[in-house]
């Protein structure tokens, strides 16, 4: 569980801080000359989002919040058996997690961080050009990460209200819902990167009319020289001229 939760928050954290970069560029008129928006700021922003959740993740494997069930039997001789023999006390304990540990705010938090993400891509979908898409891609996977936690805490309550062999059909719901998760993030993957491709190609074709444009406008600077040059040299001839006829 603790590599799920840290795979799912470097995805929801790396989607909610591109958004949030698109967002402050285009939507935030206090934003001037793309102040705090570096890369390095953006690292430094992941790793606070990331700090709560791995703080959590430390916490339950150092301290395990647990419960524990001691049923105890009193001393007694057992029927059949001489006085003289000396019964013991027997104590059974049953351990299991907490009903409410620490666990219980990471989805909290994702649901937060997946909130938040439906928020900003709203405003992204409202842009041109690739970062409309950027918008939507952040909505569907945040929309789709909700639904999923719904049905899966459902389910559950379901199977622990409803069947007495409630264990096993979590255990079983536990990694069905996980295998949903990796095949979900393999499907963010592949788009993710379509979307570099998309984006280097946009870029290859943004780079080459700037090139021309260059090309083209040292070609004419160099046509403008040359005219000047040729004038010039036609002055200096008709000042030589004028200056030869006065003499």
């Amino acid at each position: 569980m603790s590599s799920i939760s840290l795979s799912f928050l470097l995805i929801f954290s790396t989607i909610l801080i591109k958004n949030w970069r698109i967002f402050q560029i285009f939507h935030n008129p206090s934003q001037q000359d793309r102040k705090y928006l570096s890369n390095t700021v953006l690292y430094i922003w992941m790793v606070i989002i990331c700090a709560p959740v791995i703080i959590i993740l430390i916490l339950i494997h150092l301290f395990k919040p647990l419960k524990v069930y001691q049923v105890s039997f009193p001393d007694h001789n057992c029927p059949g058996y001489p006085d003289n023999i000396e019964s013991s006390l027997i104590e059974d304990h049953c351990i299991e997690a907490s009903s409410f540990g620490w666990g219980a705010a990471i989805p909290v938090y994702f649901v937060i961080l997946l909130i938040m993400i439906i928020y900003l891509g709203s405003w992204n979908c409202r842009i041109t050009r690739h970062y409309k898409s950027e918008g939507e891609l952040a909505i569907l996977t945040a929309t789709v990460s909700i639904m999923i936690y719904i049905f899966n805490y459902g389910i559950s309550l379901i199977a622990t209200y409803g069947y007495t062999e409630a264990g096993m059909i979590k255990f079983i719901l536990r990694y069905s819902i996980g295998t949903l998760f990796v095949y979900f993030s393999f499907i963010l993957a592949a788009l993710y990167g379509f979307k570099v491709v998309q984006l280097l190609r946009d870029k290859k074709a943004h780079s080459r009319p700037v090139k021309r444009s260059r090309s083209t406008l040292r070609k004419k600077f160099l046509e403008l020289s040359d005219e000047i040059f040729t004038l010039k040299c036609k002055l200096e001839k008709m000042n030589t001229s004028a200056v030869a006829l006065e003499q």
